[in-house]
C-alpha cells in the first residue's frame, strides 16, 4: 500500500494474507493460472496497462478480459473503503431495532 499497489493478482493466496490484505485496503484477486500466464505474456509483448475493475470483478489487459471471484463482504469493504467497524456500523439501524426488541422481550437485561 505504501507503494500505491492496490491489487495483487495470483492463482492463490493464503487465508491470513487475503484477510490482512483486505483489512489494509489491498485487493487479493485470484485468477486461474492460465489467465496469469496470458496476462504476463501480454505485458511481456509490450502491454502497459492492466485495469482491475472490482465492481465488475474483472481484469482487462489489451483485448483480453478475465473474471475473478471475491467474497461479497470483502468486495463491499474494499468498494467502500470500510474497516470491520465501518461494516458493522453500516447495519446500525438493524442493530438498534434488534436491541430495542430485545429490551422489550427481556426488560431485566
Amino acid at each position: 500500500m505504501d507503494h500505491r499497489i492496490r491489487c495483487v493478482l495470483a492463482p492463490s493466496f493464503g487465508d491470513i494474507f487475503s484477510s490482512n490484505a483486505v483489512n489494509n485496503g489491498l485487493l487479493p484477486a485470484r485468477l486461474e493460472e492460465e489467465a496469469i500466464e496470458a496476462l504476463l505474456a501480454c505485458l511481456e509483448a509490450g502491454g502497459r496497462e492492466v485495469t482491475v475493475d472490482l465492481e465488475a470483478c474483472s481484469v482487462l489487459a489489451g483485448e483480453s478480459r478475465w473474471s475473478f471471484a471475491i467474497d461479497p463482504v470483502w468486495r463491499t469493504k474494499l468498494l467502500n473503503g470500510w474497516s470491520d467497524v465501518d461494516l458493522t456500523l453500516s447495519h446500525a439501524k438493524a442493530i438498534a431495532t434488534f436491541a430495542e426488541a430485545d429490551r422489550a422481550c427481556r426488560p431485566w437485561g
